[in-house]
């Protein structure tokens, strides 16, 4: 019997993401401008937070 393998990090962030998008994709139709505006939206949506965390890092940096 084989030990079933288990999903490296990329893998389980990847899935819910393609999950979304498969069910978006079946409630707008193949509709690949809809799938891209939610892309670059997330994209968007992490870079303002890693810049929110790097600022937040400076800050404490310099008050200490």
């Amino acid at each position: 019997m084989r030990l079933r393998r288990g999903k490296s990090k990329p893998e389980e962030l990847f899935e819910p993401m393609s999950r979304s998008l498969s069910t978006l994709g079946d409630s707008v139709g193949t509709n690949t401008a809809a799938k891209a505006a939610i892309i670059t939206g997330g994209v968007a949506v992490l870079t303002a937070a890693s810049a929110a965390v790097s600022s937040l890092r400076r800050r404490t940096k310099e008050g200490a």
